[in-house]
């Protein structure tokens, strides 16, 4: 009972065990959200990475196919 001056104090009490409570719950999702923010961000960046690797990959393999190509077609006209 809020009432009284004593219902007032631990009415009060009760509110600052529950603000507490929610503090650190919000720095605890705080925290686990600015974790997962970061894995994120390394997760692209090799994500990015592997992307990259590929083109390469994929470049020289056409470039490989090419001089083949080319050097089949020097000797099919040097015939």
């Amino acid at each position: 009972n809020i009432n009284t001056a004593e219902g007032a104090r631990a009415a009060i009490s009760n509110l600052s065990t529950v603000f507490d409570r929610i503090n650190k719950a919000l720095g605890s999702l705080g925290a686990s959200q600015s974790r997962l923010f970061t894995i994120s961000r390394v997760v692209q960046a090799a994500h990015d990475s592997y992307r990259g690797a590929e083109s390469r990959i994929v470049d020289v393999d056409v470039a490989q196919e090419t001089a083949n190509l080319v050097r089949l077609q020097i000797l099919q006209n040097a015939q």
